[in-house]
């Protein structure tokens, strides 16, 4: 049993025609992978690198804490910690799968794309899923997103990520932890180029063959 990634790059025209299709299995894991899903297995609080290179606590765990008080009170309260590890972020630029110009070699200890290409220059879609976790043969994971280059000017694109978001919700219901980081980064053995007005849709395939 395996567990795997495929990258699929379509590049589609101003009428949504598609100019271009490549496909290709994802390699590039990166260290704060291993560090959360360890965290999420054991329990423990661990330390990832957020996508500014700032050390963060990622905690394997939620738990409840309550109260009582005997009559004539009457009281019972409970408070739940909530911890979300998410990639469903809507249109933002900080999360989700991401885009940038850098060639710059892989490494395990990277947190962020080497350039990204922001929100301000092309427009990002909104993150969208697709559960296939009951498919009979390899279940799997679809995470996609389109891109939509309305910059004035041709934008090639060399590398490419996912990243996810963390949040984790105390006792008091106050944001303890709010951060984005890294799990996956790709660079393309070919750039591929968006020209002005038309857009490139990404998809990773996370999923898992016997």
């Amino acid at each position: 049993m395996k567990i795997q990634v495929k990258v699929s790059l379509e590049l589609k025209d101003r009428n949504g025609n598609i100019k271009e299709r490549r496909e290709f299995y994802s390699r590039s894991w990166v260290k704060n992978f291993i560090i959360s899903w360890v965290a999420d297995i054991t329990g423990w609080d661990m330390t990832v690198k957020d996508r500014d290179g700032n050390e963060k606590s990622y905690k394997g765990y939620i738990w409840v804490e309550g109260s009582t008080q005997t009559p004539p009170m009457g009281y019972v309260g409970a408070c739940i910690k909530q911890k979300v590890r998410n990639a469903n972020v809507g249109n933002s630029d900080k999360c989700g799968i991401l885009i940038g110009t850098s060639g710059m070699a892989w490494n395990r200890n990277q947190y962020c794309l080497a350039s990204q290409i922001t929100g301000g220059v092309v427009t990002h879609g909104n993150m969208e899923i697709e559960d296939g976790t009951e498919d009979p043969v390899e279940p799997y994971v679809r995470l996609k997103r389109t891109f939509t280059n309305n910059s004035g000017t041709d934008i090639t694109v060399r590398e490419v990520g996912l990243f996810f978001n963390y949040y984790l919700v105390g006792l008091t219901c106050e944001v303890e932890e709010d951060y984005n980081y890294m799990v996956i980064r790709d660079v393309l053995e070919t750039p591929i180029t968006i020209p002005n007005g038309e857009s490139l849709t990404v998809k990773y395939l996370i999923f898992v063959s016997y």
